[in-house]
């Protein structure tokens, strides 16, 4: 099955130039429809350029935070975790992270193809030398490495976490006492 999703460009030259490996959103009711092994077209909103790429794993987590410790910052794009995490936790609140959970699809390029309205490819003093650099790598977009190393000791992963609503507690309050756990978590940790 084919899902498109929409990416900034600074996210989209990421998975393009093969440093982004994982692409992380709640784990609402329409990312629940993707499965291993299915297509995900991302498209740039600047451009309307593509990439397509593989499902290899669904990782489905309670928090951001969790995804972010079991995985090297290196997979999303980034040196270091704590960047990670901070852009992560701006970009889903706390209490939809509870309420949805996050999964984390692990992809791999396959291919890229040029936006359905081009640009013009040259300006009247000659050549875009912009766009003829872009066109360029895209061209030898299949040469990229498809695995950082780690990625190749990776099994796919899926897994879905379901909750019940005979829990007793409203999810509010349960978010309120997985905070408190967690605040009491990283406390022991600061006085190892």
């Amino acid at each position: 099955m084919k899902h498109t999703m929409y990416l900034m460009r600074f996210a989209f030259d990421k998975i393009v130039n093969g440093t982004k490996r994982v692409e992380v959103r709640l784990f609402d009711e329409e990312h629940q429809k993707i499965k291993l092994n299915d297509v995900l077209e991302f498209v740039c909103q600047e451009t309307s350029e593509r990439v397509v790429c593989l499902v290899r794993g669904i990782l489905v987590f309670e928090r951001c935070d969790d995804l972010v410790n079991l995985l090297p910052a290196k997979v999303f794009g980034y040196d270091n975790k704590e960047e990670v995490r901070l852009r992560l936790n701006r970009r889903f609140g706390f209490e939809e992270q509870l309420l949805n959970h996050v999964v984390g699809i692990l992809i791999m390029p396959l291919q890229v193809s040029e936006s359905e309205h081009e640009d013009k490819e040259y300006v009247e003093e000659g050549r875009n030398a912009e766009r003829e650099e872009r066109k360029s790598f895209k061209q030898s977009f299949s040469e990229v490495k498809q695995m950082l190393k780690e990625e190749k000791n990776w099994h796919p992963v899926s897994q879905k976490i379901v909750h019940s609503n005979e829990e007793g507690i409203e999810a509010k309050e349960k978010a309120a006492q997985i905070e408190k756990l967690r605040r009491c978590g990283l406390e022991d940790e600061g006085r190892e």
